[in-house]
């Protein structure tokens, strides 16, 4: 009996020791450079068929080994500190072997121990924890991540831009036509954001500001005086992160009224991937990668995009080719971080003569950049940055099209630059009337040229160099916390090259126009000084944490001497912009565990651009009865001392944490808007004599007489995911009101019998716009699959204009009555618009194909809801969204 008992031990134990088990093994590695990572935590746990389960860690070199692993099916997770956990699901072992495993952790930026859960569907980066339900920042602050933007399939930072709440997505996604930004702004995007709806949005891409301040804009490229960046030139496949503030910023933000714009790049050891994408506007692919060479670290980015805008016209496209690369390396056992950096973008923007008018459009500039970044920690809690850089943008535009005039030339002129195929050259003899006069001109013989070829060309070099220095501290006086910023900026802007060129006989614009040649190198430079000071401090009031930033800026534009000054407030110099003092204060206080109150108020101050500055002058031509000859007089338009303008804002907002999964936040915000430029007509003569009435002549320059207030309310609920769906709602009101303390100039004012002024008070217009948003993102990282439906809804939007001049009664072709107001055009001027109705469904997916490899498709417009509107006034019909659209994207780790 006992031989049979251990003969039957000895054979269970020989079961259970040669029973299926294998070893799984593998290296934990982080994503960008393939780096191992030592003392990583690895789990392998049950899924299915099995109850084994087991922990450890890797070695200095990334390895892992788990042995004696039954058959079964498994889920392998990593985890460290300072990475985002990542987990491998349904790895199915089989029984006796060996197995390969590799996990990949995501460097998270925040540092500390939070191990939120990240990974890769190809090459998309995919946070799914997702940030925080409530705002973590002190200011209103939208961040968007390279994930958002790989699964948008943005092409620019004009289509990133949509996923800010309220911003309009009823526009096409592509390069075919200009993209601007304006935050907080109620004007429709279909619309154009020109002007200084965009103009007061500062965009700083890698801590150098890209603005529209040293613009010479010319005739050829349109007025372009004060509109902000055209965003297509920043391409969205090389940005790492947007953040969007739009409340009170920093100190350290300045030239902006709407707010900022803050873009950062890839940059470091990031991993070589080819991204390629097509829809029916832009077709276009990138490559990004990055190497270590010791201790250096060199990446690169290639982008090239092109656009076929009008399918139907031959040679009407626009092309962008783009290029960058860093080199960064680190000195003195990594207390200086240093980095060298390039950037050159170059616009191929082409229309071909292919109409009855023969217009022929290029544009190859291009804009090319350097700079070098400098991070230094002198201490533990002490930190300098230095940033130096130097932006060059070259104009070159060439406009050309067939002039539907007649001119007179002087026989013997030479037209041997004249396309004879499409016009006539007709002699003509004996006498000719002058035009506008009752004289005759005798001559022996003219020839008379209709139409006419002519061209326009703008060429010329805007450089800006600018220099930053900053000094970051922190301390603790008591129980409370103090981080103190110190910095200083300067800016030096000039423009340079032949500018604008017109024949002053064949001119593009017509043979009366009052438009000539001009150098940029007339404009003189503009120099831009700024300081600023600043303490963010924490501590606890009633036993709640309460944080507070306040801080001070003072801005100084083309400064002329030093004098101290009480005239128009407080002033250190005479500039001929101005100098401002601009303070700015925020708070945060937890009024409970759930409940969180944000508020602040501040000022910011806006630049003017150059050609605010020194508008074009006019050159009128006319015949001197005197002389008997034809001469030229010229109207220059210049206010030289235009000052910078400046917009004060004060926003409260409440963050209410319902639960663990549903946080909701309100924001309510007012902002006023002062002395922004505007222009203004003067009859020839108003300098010297105010009451002059000149119904030919004026000229027109801008003078700090607008005003513009704006007030909404913002609403947002977001969750964190449910069963694999994360939702988002926000609800947006927008209400604008603006105009000018000027008066208008109307030198026809006696042509009728009504009574009219020569000087008419100016019209004012507000607007009003409610947006609502809704969002569901479903994330499942089994399948690799990432699916995200947009929808918004657009109640209404108001817009009227408010006469306050004299009018009259009358009727309209409907025999309704109304009144005509001094300045008015038609009878409908004054009347409200209410564009209503307006909804869209935006879809987009993207799935893996394999560890490396992913596509991505949106339809924008899913159901084709043009959402026509039909004027109630004219019965013209425009419809505010665009046709159904789509568009399709790859890329490739390699």
């Amino acid at each position: 009996m006992k031989r049979i008992v251990i003969t039957l031990l000895l054979i269970t134990l020989s079961l259970t020791r040669f029973s299926p088990a294998a070893t799984v093994r593998g290296y934990v590695r982080a994503y960008d450079g393939n780096a191992p990572i030592a003392s990583a935590l690895v789990a392998i746990e049950p899924q299915k068929g099995t109850d084994f389960r087991a922990q450890t860690h890797t070695d200095p070199d990334g390895f892992f080994e788990f042995r004696n692993v039954p058959e079964g099916v498994y889920k392998i997770a990593g985890m460290k500190e300072c990475y985002y956990s990542n987990s491998l699901f349904d790895f199915y072992v089989s029984g006796v072997g060996l197995y390969e495993v590799k996990v990949r952790l995501i460097l998270n930026e925040k540092g500390g121990d939070d191990l939120s859960y990240c990974f890769m569907i190809g090459g998309i980066e995919v946070e799914a924890k997702g940030r925080d339900i409530l705002p973590e920042e002190i200011a209103t602050t939208r961040k968007i991540d390279s994930g958002e933007i790989d699964h948008l399939q943005a092409s620019n930072l004009g289509d990133v831009l949509t996923l800010v709440p309220g911003v309009e997505k009823s526009g096409q996604m592509g390069l075919a036509k200009q993209q601007n930004v304006g935050l907080r702004k109620v004007k429709r995007s279909d619309s154009g954001l020109y002007g200084f709806d965009s103009f007061g949005t500062s965009v700083i891409v890698d801590g150098n500001e890209i603005s529209g301040d040293a613009q010479a804009a010319g005739y050829v490229s349109g007025s372009g005086e004060q509109s902000g960046t055209d965003l297509r030139i920043i391409p969205a496949d090389n940005i790492a992160s947007v953040e969007v503030i739009t409340g009170i910023p920093s100190v350290e933000y300045g030239n902006f009224t709407d707010g900022i714009v803050k873009v950062e790049t890839k940059k470091g050891q990031v991993s070589r991937r080819f991204k390629a994408k097509i829809n029916p506007d832009t077709k276009g692919f990138s490559y990004n990668g990055g190497h270590k060479f010791k201790e250096a670290v060199f990446d690169y980015h290639v982008n090239y995009s092109y656009s076929e805008r009008n399918l139907r016209k031959t040679g009407d496209e626009y092309q962008r080719l783009y290029g960058s690369a860093n080199l960064s390396r680190s000195y003195f056992n990594d207390k200086l971080d240093a980095r060298l950096g390039a950037t050159y973008t170059r616009i191929f923007d082409d229309e071909e003569p292919n109409d009855e008018y023969r217009m022929q459009n290029t544009n190859r500039g291009y804009r090319a950049s350097g700079k070098v970044d400098l991070k230094y920690k002198a201490k533990k809690n002490i930190r300098y940055d230095i940033f130096a850089g130097i932006d060059l943008d070259v104009e070159d535009v060439v406009k050309q099209k067939m002039v539907v005039d007649q001119l007179f030339l002087p026989y013997g002129t030479d037209i041997s630059g004249i396309d004879t195929s499409y016009c006539s050259i007709v002699p003509l003899r004996d006498t000719v009337f002058v035009a506008g006069t009752d004289s005759i001109l005798r001559i022996d013989s003219l020839l008379m040229v209709y139409p006419f070829n002519a061209t326009a060309s703008q060429k010329g070099k805007e450089w800006d160099i600018s220099f930053k220095l900053k000094r970051s501290s922190d301390f603790a006086w008591g129980d409370t916390k103090h981080n103190l910023l110190f910095g200083l900026e300067t800016d030096y802007e000039k423009n340079s090259g032949e500018g604008v060129v017109l024949d002053s006989t064949f001119n593009y614009y017509g043979k009366s126009s009052t438009k000539r040649s001009y150098s940029f190198d007339d404009f003189p430079a503009n120099l831009k000084f700024s300081f600023y000071a600043e303490d963010k401090m924490n501590f606890d009031l009633f036993k709640r944490r309460m944080d507070i930033l306040f801080g001070i800026r003072y801005d100084l534009f083309n400064p002329e001497r030093l004098r101290l000054s009480f005239d128009e407030g407080f002033s250190l110099f005479d500039a001929k912009q101005g100098d401002f003092f601009s303070p700015r204060f925020n708070l945060k206080y937890q009024l409970s565990d759930d409940l969180a109150l944000r508020a602040g108020t501040g000022q910011s101050v806006k630049a003017v651009s150059l050609t605010q500055i020194y508008r074009v002058p006019k050159h009128i031509a006319y015949y001197d009865t005197v002389s008997q000859q034809q001469t030229e007089k010229i109207l220059y338009q210049v206010n030289e001392y235009l000052k910078s303008y400046v917009s004060q804002k004060t926003e409260a907002s409440l963050d209410w944490k319902v639960n663990r999964m549903v946080g909701v936040s309100l924001t309510g915000y007012y902002a006023k808007t002062k002395d922004r430029p505007r222009s203004v007509t003067y009859p020839e003569g108003y300098e010297i004599n105010p009451d002059t009435i000149n119904t030919e002549y004026s000229y027109a320059v801008y003078e700090n007489v607008g005003w513009e207030e704006d007030y909404g309310l913002e609403l947002t609920l977001r969750t964190n995911r449910i069963h694999d769906v994360k939702y988002a709602i926000n609800a947006t009101y927008r209400y604008s009101n603006s105009g000018g303390d000027n008066l208008t100039y109307d030198p026809d004012y006696r042509s009728t019998s009504a009574e009219w002024e020569l000087w008419y008070p100016s019209p004012r217009v507000w607007q009003s716009k409610l947006v609502l948003d809704g969002q569901a993102s479903y994330l499942n990282q089994r399948f690799g699959l990432w699916v995200t439906m947009d929808i918004q809804y657009t109640p209404f939007y108001k817009k009227q204009t408010v006469y306050s001049s004299n009018g009259f009664e009358s009727v309209n072709e409907y025999n309704d009555p109304y009144t005509f107001y001094q300045g008015m055009y038609y009878w409908y001027d004054a009347e409200e618009y209410n564009y209503t109705g307006q909804w869209l469904i935006n879809l987009r997916i993207s799935k893996s194909l394999g560890p490396n490899t992913e596509v991505s498709l949106y339809i924008n417009n899913f159901f084709d809801n043009r959402a026509r509107f039909i004027s109630p006034y004219t019965e013209s019909e425009i419809e505010l969204n665009s046709p159904i659209y789509y568009g399709l994207e790859m890329s490739v780790q390699l």
